[in-house]
């Protein structure tokens, strides 16, 4: 992991080499904590803050898995979706349940099909972000200036017509 320069003081902001070194930094700064942001997403999603339900821990136990009393979210979702999926007591059960019950069951899969949704979305926005930060790191490091490497980009070659 590369050093930050210090910060800069008094007189030194307000120098033409100082800014180069102003904006450096402040690149910096704004890609570690993307990094940081990313890594803390990645460890909320499994660290163990979710109390399982009986029949997540009689999935865990199906699937051959420790029985645990408490599971990350993500994992709650993945025994939940495999129960319902794989699982033959919840097919009978669905089949006996009045109308009522079919449907609040019914609701209660979509609302966990669009929690799910929703953090493929937070994960393919952390890719881009991530993506869009190292574009940016490589275009700099193929010059050396931002600008250069940005025209050079964009300019596609055009045929020649005789």
């Amino acid at each position: 992991q590369p050093v930050p320069l210090r910060a800069l003081r008094g007189d030194e902001l307000r120098a033409a080499q100082s800014q180069d070194i102003k904006l450096w930094r402040d690149r910096y700064l704004a890609n570690m904590s993307l990094a940081q942001d990313v890594h803390t997403r990645y460890i909320a999603r499994r660290s163990e803050t979710v109390t399982l339900t009986p029949a997540q821990r009689a999935q865990q136990q199906t699937q051959g898995q420790v029985v645990t009393e408490r599971g990350s979210w993500l994992q709650a979702a993945d025994l939940e979706v495999n129960r319902r999926m794989s699982g033959r007591a919840w097919n009978a059960a669905i089949w006996r349940m009045p109308p009522a019950s079919v449907l609040r069951e019914i609701a209660s899969m979509q609302a966990l099909g669009l929690h799910l949704q929703m953090e493929t979305l937070r994960i393919q926005e952390d890719v881009a972000n991530t993506n869009a930060a190292l574009l940016a790191v490589r275009v700099e490091s193929d010059t050396g200036r931002a600008q250069d490497a940005f025209k050079r980009l964009n300019t596609l070659p055009t045929p020649q017509v005789r």
